[in-house]
C-alpha cells in the first residue's frame, strides 16, 4: 500500500505519482505423508492498483522443506478472463541457523508471453534472493552470546 502521492516531476509542472494498492491472498494446505515429507500446496492470488493500471496474478505454489515450485497466470490488461502470461518458478532455500540469517532463498522464474501479437522477446527471467530473518521471538540462551 503506497498512499502518499508525491511529486515525481524534475520542473515546475506538479505530476503525482498515482497511489498504489496490493491485495495478496494465499493459503497453505499440508499434503504430507511418508512420501511427501512437509509438503504444503499453496494457491495464491495478488492483485495490484496503481492510477489506470491493474494486475492480477493467479496460480499454485508447491512447497517442501528447501524446494518450492509454482505456476502463475497474468491477466492481461482490461480483460477480465484473457490471461497474458504463464509463469514459472522455481526456488531454492538455504538454511544458515545463525544469529543474523536463517536462511536464504534463490527464486527463478521465467515469464511467457501468450498473445500472439508479441514476435519477438516472448521470454523474460528473473532471480530474486530473499533473506529470512531469525524470529525475534524464539527462545535464546543468555549464555550463548559469551560462548
Amino acid at each position: 500500500l503506497h498512499i502518499p502521492e508525491p511529486n515525481q516531476s524534475f520542473f515546475t509542472q506538479k505530476s503525482r505519482l498515482s497511489s498504489k494498492y496490493v491485495l495478496v491472498a494465499r493459503y497453505s494446505h499440508s499434503i504430507s505423508d511418508y512420501r511427501l515429507l512437509e509438503s504444503k500446496i499453496q494457491p495464491v492470488f495478488l492483485f495490484e492498483s496503481q492510477g489506470p493500471m491493474q494486475d492480477f496474478v493467479m496460480g499454485v505454489n508447491y512447497v517442501r522443506p528447501g524446494f518450492n515450485i509454482g505456476s502463475f497466470f497474468r491477466r492481461e490488461q482490461n480483460s477480465l478472463l484473457t490471461f497474458s502470461e504463464l509463469i514459472f518458478l522455481a526456488g531454492l532455500d538455504i538454511n544458515l541457523n545463525s544469529d543474523m540469517l536463517s536462511s536464504i532463498r534463490f527464486n527463478y522464474s521465467a515469464d511467457f508471453f501468450l498473445s500472439s501479437n508479441k514476435a519477438k522477446g516472448n521470454l523474460s527471467h528473473e532471480v530474486s534472493l530473499i533473506f529470512h530473518l531469525p524470529s525475534i521471538h524464539a527462545k535464546r540462551s543468555p549464555c550463548r552470546m559469551f560462548f
